[in-house]
């Protein structure tokens, strides 16, 4: 593991302090108008303790070890509506490529004011703050 990732190691401690690791459990689809960049504002961890997002006006910081990703840099990221074809909004992340060619991609079932589901990843990410 490189030196930078385990600079966040207290971080991750944290976050696993404060949140519930339980395994997801699928939850009814959500509003889908609701999931929009405005409501996805502010410090999210997934369940797992091993991502965590930050959006801001600013763009999306990512801390993702596996991909060595450590929230250094703000990326583009996007909500994609896709309710005329019957599916739940898509979160892109453009993290790669600045065209979004190859985004980090979250199909986004539903968010409320503590979290945001995805039942299709079967993940869910909880807001910190």
């Amino acid at each position: 593991m490189k030196w930078e990732a385990w600079k966040l190691l207290p971080l991750f401690t944290q976050i696993l302090d404060r949140t519930e690791r339980t395994e997801y459990r699928y939850e009814a689809p959500g509003d889908y108008s609701a999931v929009t960049e405005e409501a996805l504002a502010g410090i999210w961890v997934d369940d797992a303790g091993t991502t965590v997002l930050l959006f801001s006006e600013d763009g999306c910081r990512i801390v993702y070890p596996e991909l060595e990703l450590l929230g250094e840099t703000a990326y583009p990221f996007r909500v994609r509506d896709r309710s005329s074809v019957g599916y739940c909004p898509e979160l892109d992340i453009d993290y790669l490529q600045n065209d979004f060619s190859a985004p980090l991609v979250y199909y986004v079932s539903g968010i409320d004011d503590t979290h945001f589901w995805s039942n299709t990843q079967n993940e869910c990410f909880r807001r910190l703050a």
